[in-house]
């Protein structure tokens, strides 16, 4: 407003301002727009002198942990004093890409609330598994391998139009078919799979996107690749985050593993014994 006592001033300050940052709006209501030009302090390095001091006191203090074996959990020995226990687990990210923000956030929590029980004298165990059962891998792998069989090694890949739209119609179609079948049903514009997909319309792309070097993917074509990949770039990631995990506890599920396969045999067998589970027809 031209009549604000402050208008009188910031005019005069626009006077005097350098020509790219005067602009007078057509309604009059701004007197002072700054305007993106070219300045000698966006050539000037950064000052990460804080930030590079941080990292400096997480290095040294994982060090100590690591040393000092802070996280080593074991069951007291005879005559020991009794401590409470508090046991706090992650259920096991999926091993066919790297962890993400969201797996951070959960793991934050335990965290936090595992080292709240340490400093309250509590015997804490913290493990870490990976998942590698079921399906997904395999399905990856497989989609891989057909990949390079049909668009050559290095793949010469078709444009993501050419590749989405025909699922796209088969999508659409499926679900106009649903719907006529029950109106009542509802039917979402996208498959769980292609909802969690994210960026990538062919598993090669998806690799590369996921930070996999070029000449790595094709190791990729055996599920077995991912087992070993997958589960080291995780723990990596987890003791940069500073995680108290007692890492003598870290394994992987499938047969890849006997001494956990073993534990899940042994597990249902007792439940068969015991009646809880049965092979039966499931109800629709």
């Amino acid at each position: 407003d031209a009549r604000h006592p402050l208008s009188a001033c910031c005019a005069r300050s626009l006077a005097a301002a350098p020509p790219r940052l005067r602009t007078c709006s057509a309604g009059g209501q701004s007197l002072v727009r700054r305007v993106a030009t070219h300045s000698p302090m966006a050539d000037a390095p950064k000052n990460t002198q804080r930030r590079d001091k941080l990292l400096e006191i997480q290095a040294a203090a994982q060090r100590k942990w690591a040393a000092e074996k802070c996280f080593e959990a074991d069951a007291p020995a005879v005559g020991d004093a009794h401590r409470p226990k508090y046991f706090a687990n992650f259920p096991y990210p999926y091993m066919n890409g790297t962890l993400h923000l969201g797996h951070a956030f959960t793991y934050s929590k335990i965290e936090f609330a595992t080292a709240f029980h340490r400093l309250c004298g509590d015997n804490v165990l913290f493990p870490q598994g990976f998942h590698c059962t079921g399906m997904p891998i395999k399905a990856c792998a497989d989609k891989l391998k057909r990949e390079f069989e049909v668009y050559g090694n290095p793949p010469v890949l078709p444009s993501e139009d050419e590749l989405v739209k025909p699922a796209k119609k088969a999508e659409e179609n499926a679900d106009a078919a649903a719907v006529e079948k029950d109106p009542a049903k509802f039917s979402g514009k996208k498959s769980k799979a292609a909802a969690k997909k994210g960026a990538g319309a062919t598993q090669y792309e998806i690799m590369k996107l996921s930070g996999v070097p070029e000449n790595e993917i094709p190791r990729f074509q055996e599920s077995l690749h991912w087992l070993s990949y997958f589960p080291p770039l995780a723990k990596r990631d987890l003791q940069l985050m500073g995680c108290g995990i007692d890492w003598r506890r870290s394994f992987i599920t499938t047969d890849v593993n006997p001494y956990y396969d073993s534990f899940i045999r042994w597990q249902f067998e007792t439940l068969r014994a015991r009646g809880k589970v049965v092979k039966d027809k499931r109800l629709a």
